[in-house]
């Protein structure tokens, strides 16, 4: 995007597929607020939540984004392209995994095996064993009353220190329940039921999503926060025995905190209905 022409250009694999001049702009550039990647913004209500149902969303995903200071010239865009198909990053420097010898560091998990392997521990298996199919950790069926859970076995410092997640996520088949969570637990408690093979660690089923507690069912044991993708919409509900919350939302992302047993694990915060959907069928 050229700012002083008012011009853009689309670049694929290095070469100018399309330029258009016409980009209706006049004035000072707004701020740019809320940016959609992938979409087009006309699609959804100015100022909601609310999408008006038309879907022009890209078929793919996004590996990488990035925002430059500046326009970038054709050689410019070339040398990138050239860089990142070597291997390298947009500059030329060397790119590699991170180096994960120790666990307190990092883990990096592709799960290209049959089994979990030590590092995982089944900490709940309700109506369902967690396994590895095709790469990827398969935590639920489409049956009803499931509840699984896995954690990654040994500690992450978390004293002044910074923890980041990243994983990618598929929901797919049944009819929309109930979700997932990724449960960050006090490991004084969580390590000593592992080694006496524990596996009712995770909290309850349906719309606790294996964190929170329910009516008759305790909480994640030792769980500290819980972020829920919640499909259905009752991780920030305040039904079935679960603590605070604004009440049924469907495809939200939503945070719970510590509990023990049927304390706590209370709503903390949680997002609208976020569009696209947590899962890929809108519901």
């Amino acid at each position: 995007w050229d700012y002083s022409n008012r011009r853009f250009k689309l670049y694929v694999n290095g070469v100018l597929q399309s330029l258009t001049t016409t980009v209706p702009f006049n004035g000072i550039m707004p701020d740019l607020n809320n940016i959609y990647i992938g979409d087009i913004s006309e699609n959804y209500t100015q100022n909601t939540s609310i999408y008006d149902g038309v879907k022009n969303s890209a078929n793919g995903e996004f590996d990488e984004f990035k925002a430059y200071s500046g326009e970038l010239k054709q050689f410019d865009v070339i040398k990138v392209y050239q860089n990142e198909l070597a291997g390298k990053n947009f500059d030329g420097s060397s790119r590699s995994e991170p180096s994960c010898i120790n666990i307190d560091v990092c883990y990096v998990d592709n799960f290209d095996r049959a089994e979990l392997g030590s590092k995982w521990s089944i900490i709940k298996k309700q109506n369902y064993t967690p396994q590895i199919n095709s790469n990827k950790l398969i935590l639920t069926n489409d049956t009803s009353n499931v509840a699984t859970g896995v954690t990654l076995v040994g500690e992450f410092p978390s004293g002044n220190n910074y923890i980041e997640i990243e994983f990618e996520h598929n929901a797919y088949g049944g009819s929309g329940a109930d979700g997932v969570t990724i449960a960050l637990a006090d490991a004084d408690i969580v390590n000593p039921l592992i080694d006496s093979n524990l596996t009712n660690i995770a909290g309850a089923y349906g719309g606790s999503l294996g964190y929170a507690n329910r009516t008759g069912t305790d909480g994640f044991k030792g769980g500290w926060l819980g972020f829920g993708f919640d499909e259905y919409g009752n991780f920030s509900n305040p039904t079935e025995g679960r603590h605070g919350g604004p009440g049924f939302i469907r495809d939200a992302v939503v945070v719970r905190g510590e509990g023990n047993g049927q304390t706590g694990y209370e709503y903390i915060v949680g997002t609208n209905t976020l569009y696209p959907q947590v899962d890929n069928t809108p519901i």
